[in-house]
């Protein structure tokens, strides 16, 4: 047909959009990538060579935010309507699991999260008590961008180590920001990015440091 295909990556192009919204950004540097199907830090040695450092063992932050707010009652996307509901909640109300992986200082883990919130509901529904969903929306969004934040923050041995730029979908940007420091999005008074669709897909085995998909 003569149209030519070109081979784009999603998850590299979330970060290379920072080239766009941050013109003097020049590698090596740390990403974090946020979004209902990723979780991943990496180091970017140059415009097209990626390492990932860190990732989601299981669930990806997005999708830990859908599943928990979806327990909570909340609608489709539970990043933004957890976040809307929690402004004013405790976010150290409940004692949740912290995501880490032991043995490996920049892996998430959120399905011990996600478990934990289905639980606690569950034993406070069989008791007719109501979870506060104000109080269990900021813990959750406490909980998820927390080790994500310092997990980014301390790869000081890497040679990408500097402040890092966030890449954020949709669903991640608010809650982000209120944990992490200002957002950059073309929306916002700095920039990382943030992708202008937002549907229910579950989590991927694509990274950044593979071939394009």
């Amino acid at each position: 047909s003569g149209i030519p295909l070109v081979p784009v990556h999603h998850l590299r192009s979330h970060i290379a959009a920072n080239y766009v919204t941050h013109p003097d950004l020049e590698p090596p540097f740390l990403a974090l990538v946020a979004s209902g199907g990723h979780s991943h830090i990496v180091e970017v040695r140059s415009p097209t060579e990626y390492k990932v450092i860190g990732q989601t063992r299981d669930d990806a932050a997005g999708e830990c935010m859908d599943k928990t707010a979806r327990v909570l009652g909340l609608p489709y996307p539970g990043g933004k309507n957890m976040d809307a509901v929690s402004q004013n909640g405790d976010p150290h109300a409940f004692e949740t699991p912290r995501p880490h992986v032991d043995g490996s200082p920049y892996d998430f883990s959120f399905s011990g999260l996600k478990t934990y919130v289905i639980n606690t509901v569950h034993h406070m529904e069989q008791k007719g008590e109501a979870p506060n969903v104000e109080d269990m929306g900021a813990t959750i969004i406490t909980a998820v961008s927390g080790p994500r934040r310092t997990s980014a923050m301390t790869p000081s041995s890497s040679p990408a180590a500097s402040p890092p730029t966030r890449s954020y979908g949709n669903d991640s940007k608010r809650f982000a920001r209120r944990t992490t420091g200002p957002c950059t999005c073309p929306n916002c008074s700095t920039a990382a990015t943030t992708a202008p669709w937002s549907r229910p897909r579950g989590t991927t085995n694509t990274s950044p440091d593979t071939e394009p998909v």
